[in-house]
């Protein structure tokens, strides 16, 4: 509504606006005439509202004439101030959508750029220039063939020209050379735009750099090489070791065990069968299998018991462990001690065992042999290969008057007593050489230098490829024996 205007006018249509005028006019007219003549005259004329009527009329066509041509003036006038007004306002609102979109696209930390429907470059924002390397003035109208070598840039055009055929959006994979000349593994995300007609225009574009993640990819491809070909060379050495290798978590679960182990103790199938199981899984089913025998396995319990020891000392600990597997005696060596992760947490307990079992047993065997020697009444004498004394028995002392310190070392010569001749020496060895073996009796000395005969046996133990490994020589006094003899002879008739 123009300014001149009362909101009673604003609401009238034309004709009715230009037929308010009309009688207005006419009403005005006729009451300035009447005036006019009564003033001028003193009196009314008949015909004088005819003539002040007529002369509204008239009047009247040319006021609603200038008025309405006014009227359409000011309206127009109006109208165009209210299409400034709008298109200020309108241009301002541009104005600040476009201060908020540049900002925006400043403020994204990726390279993005947007180009005409030639694959012309028409802006990007601050990272897709920190990215090339090349100012906004040097890129602006700039195709991909004058900023990116030619086999690249034939990738880009041909996307591009793609995209803007079919619209829509696009992702793919490919490469990038930045300002510096290093390349780069970037995912191009496009989308197509268009005008209000529906025709494409040009492009939007994203990079998205994943140069770090593929090398990081990479990495850890090679990584999880490593480690797999590791854990294959760890599992071929442990399964080819005789020792039992395990690995379980804090609950007692397996983690690990090694071919040894799943078959000397837990009867397990294979080395996979004990992962996420316990002891007494193993433990209660072969004891399922045998339930005649309760000696058939006897290990589970005390594994585990073991197990909390070393958690509760976090330490590395040393056990024998003594029971049944498979209803056979067995003696394992055990250590034990906390699995722990790179930060030092216990995750849970690493062990090994050996099976001692023979040795055990031949320990005792040679436990009661030194027992039975040390308290035996014959003397006995150990030497190696090279015929040096490397033990005595008590008894020897106890016959020659030699402590074990005066003659570790030394050869058996030192009792020699020169009663024999180097005939009867070369027989003796050549007959041990040949079977291993000489008894007979012979004449040797004691420390003090006494003379005393003694009943000798020689043994020679053997390595496995054959070798000597040790002489042994067990040997009783027979001098009373001698001399009862002699004398029995003597007064023979």
């Amino acid at each position: 509504m123009p300014p001149s205007e009362s909101p009673l006018l604003h609401r009238l249509k034309g004709w009715q606006f230009n037929l308010l005028v009309i009688v207005v006019t006419v009403l005005l007219t006729d009451v300035v005439v009447v005036a006019v003549q009564w003033l001028l005259l003193g009196q009314l004329r008949p015909d004088t509202l005819k003539i002040s009527t007529l002369s509204g009329l008239i009047i009247a066509t040319l006021v609603v004439h200038a008025v309405t041509k006014l009227r359409t003036q000011m309206i127009k006038s109006h109208r165009r101030r209210q299409t400034e007004i709008e298109l200020t306002a309108l241009n301002v609102r541009l104005a600040e959508s476009n201060l908020f979109l540049t900002t925006l696209m400043e403020a994204i930390p990726i390279p993005i750029f947007y180009k005409d429907s030639q694959g012309l470059y028409l802006g990007f924002n601050k990272a897709y220039e920190d990215f090339l390397g090349r100012k906004r003035e040097d890129l602006i109208g700039k195709s991909v063939f004058d900023i990116a070598p030619d086999d690249l840039a034939e990738i880009y055009h041909a996307q591009d020209l793609k995209l803007m055929a079919q619209r829509g959006t696009q992702i793919y994979e490919t490469e990038v050379k930045d300002g510096q000349g290093q390349m780069h593994t970037v995912i191009f995300h496009k989308a197509a735009f268009v005008d209000a007609a529906g025709v494409t225009r040009g492009l939007i574009g994203g990079i998205l750099d994943i140069t770090s993640r593929k090398q990081a990819e990479q990495a850890l491809k090679e990584s999880e090489q490593r480690t797999h070909s590791l854990y294959a060379l760890l599992r071929r050495v442990a399964d080819n070791v005789p020792d039992m290798i395990w690995a379980k978590d804090p609950d007692k679960r397996y983690l690990f065990a090694n071919k040894a182990f799943c078959e000397q103790l837990l009867n397990a199938r294979d080395t996979d069968e004990p992962i996420g199981k316990d002891d007494l899984f193993f433990a209660l089913r072969e004891r399922r299998r045998h339930p005649d025998n309760p000696q058939w396995h006897t290990f589970g319990e005390p594994c585990q018991k073991t197990d909390e020891i070393t958690l509760a000392q976090s330490d590395t600990l040393q056990f024998d462990e003594l029971g049944y597997a498979q209803g056979k005696p067995l003696a394992l060596a055990v250590r034990k001690a906390p699995l722990l992760n790179e930060s030092g947490v216990v995750i849970g307990v690493v062990g090994s065992a050996r099976d001692v079992t023979a040795e055990r047993e031949a320990q005792e065997k040679l436990e009661v042999s030194a027992l039975v020697l040390a308290n035996s009444s014959e003397a006995l004498l150990l030497a190696d290969a090279d015929n040096c004394i490397v033990d005595i028995n008590p008894a020897f002392t106890l016959l020659t008057g030699y402590t074990h310190e005066e003659v570790v070392g030394k050869n058996p010569r030192i009792l020699r007593s020169n009663r024999h001749d180097a005939d009867f020496y070369r027989a003796m060895w050549a007959q041990i050489e040949a079977t291993g073996r000489w008894q007979g009796e012979i004449w040797n000395r004691k420390k003090n230098g006494e003379a005393f005969a003694e009943w000798l046996t020689i043994n020679t133990l053997y390595h496995d490829d054959g070798s000597v490994h040790r002489r042994v020589g067990l040997f009783s006094d027979i001098t009373d024996k001698k001399r009862s003899e002699e004398l029995i002879w003597a007064h023979a008739p």
